[in-house]
């Protein structure tokens, strides 16, 4: 009878902060006071451990007032409120991982619409018609819109 032998391989994996920063960051002003971002996670091979949080800043133009949200990692959108109407805001996104931040994307510029404007989306097969409300103050009076898709 012989002896049969055998090996336990222990890896251990390095966690360092993310090397690259989230993608695809994109946004869309949902109000005066309010604006939406989305984004895609950090390249795999650029993440250097699990994500853990997104921290997201946005810069005032006008004061440079920063302000910043950090969400958990499940998420890949979140909506920014508390805005100044018709600012346009300096976005950017960073990840992180248990040891610490990663760096921060290229910026994005998102301007929140003026007061009383509302963005409307209608989907139609393929069209996306987007149309916006006048200012209160207006004096341009609408009695309801037609659009007709041939």
């Amino acid at each position: 009878m012989c002896c049969s032998l055998s090996a336990e391989i222990i890896y251990f994996t390095i966690i360092l902060v993310p090397r690259g920063y989230p993608q695809a960051l994109t946004g869309e002003a949902g109000s005066s006071r309010s604006t939406l971002l989305s984004w895609q996670p950090p390249i795999e091979s650029e993440q250097n451990g699990v994500i853990t949080s997104y921290t997201i800043t946005l810069t005032d133009s006008r004061s440079s007032q920063v302000i910043q949200r950090t969400v958990p990692s499940s998420q890949t959108s979140v909506t920014v409120d508390s805005l100044v109407p018709f600012t346009t805001y300096s976005c950017s996104i960073a990840a992180s991982t248990s040891v610490g931040l990663g760096p921060f994307s290229t910026f994005l510029s998102i301007t929140t619409l003026e007061d009383g404007m509302i963005l409307n989306r209608i989907l139609y097969g393929y069209l996306i018609i987007q149309m916006t409300r006048l200012p209160i103050h207006s004096r341009v009076i609408t009695r309801g819109n037609t659009i007709n898709v041939k």
